[in-house]
């Protein structure tokens, strides 16, 4: 009987021991195995509840197009330099008859201009100034004389404004000073002189431009400014000496300009 006993407890053991050998991935094995040779019953098992649909994304907002100006609307400006052609010899008293040399007859004027374009028809502003400074001794001490003048006004102008070159035709139109100064012992106690008056100015003209770019271009004109120094009043002697021999009037002019912007093309 003992035997008996003691063989199936071998035989349990074994068996425990093979079934420890398997481990739990046998049954899974078992089960893939199963789930492979019966397709039809997982085609047949319910499908599984589908997921609300989702509501759908906001569209993208378009992006906000840049402002645009109007059609053939424009706006450009920049500097502009000058030169005026113009008779000093009124202002010899001043100079030589002091001993100093005389001034040279023209004015550098540097300034600026700018404005807007609408088909081609141009309306702005500008502005100038300019001075020349004569320098030497009288009587043995340090003397000078200096003439400036600057002015500022609107600018109206037909400009072809299209392609990479065209012409223009305009006017400035304004007002201005003419400020005269001289040093030198020989001026009386105080040794210093200076009177001014203001000037009426128009600069009609007519121009030609070249634009390497969209965004800038470079314009040349020429024509003649009016004005007309009003010399007779008792502000232009000194000493019981009339400073201004005659009247000081314009000349001809030109301009350089460099402006950046656009011609509404």
């Amino acid at each position: 009987m003992k035997k008996v006993i003691l063989a199936v407890f071998v035989l349990a053991i074994m068996l425990s021991g093979v079934a420890l050998a398997q481990g739990p991935g046998a049954l899974g094995q078992d089960r893939l195995l199963l789930a492979l040779s019966a397709p039809d019953a997982a085609a047949a098992a319910p499908a599984a509840p589908a997921d609300p649909v989702a509501p759908a994304a906001p569209a993208a907002e378009e992006p906000k197009k840049k402002h645009e100006l109007p059609e053939g609307l424009g706006g450009y400006g920049g500097p502009m330099i000058s030169y005026l052609w113009m008779d000093l010899s009124p202002l010899e008293p001043m100079t030589k008859d002091r001993g100093l040399r005389g001034f040279d007859n023209g004015m550098l004027l540097i300034g600026g201009s700018g404005g807007v374009i609408k088909d081609n028809f141009f309306f702005g502003a500008f502005g100038f100034y300019g001075s020349q400074v004569i320098n030497g001794h009288v009587a043995g001490e340090f003397a000078d004389a200096e003439i400036a003048l600057g002015g500022g006004g609107l600018i109206f102008e037909l400009n072809s404004g299209k392609g990479k070159t065209g012409m223009a035709a305009g006017a400035m139109l304004g007002a201005g000073g003419i400020m005269l100064e001289a040093d030198g012992v020989d001026l009386g106690p105080d040794g210093e002189w200076n009177a001014g008056s203001g000037v009426g100015i128009a600069y009609p003209y007519l121009g030609f431009w070249f634009a390497p770019t969209d965004w800038m271009f470079v314009q040349g004109d020429i024509g003649y400014m009016f004005f007309e120094l009003d010399a007779t009043g008792g502000t232009y002697w000194s000493k019981g000496t009339d400073m201004v021999d005659g009247q000081l009037v314009g000349g001809y002019m030109t301009n350089l300009k460099i402006n950046f912007g656009t011609m509404g093309k």
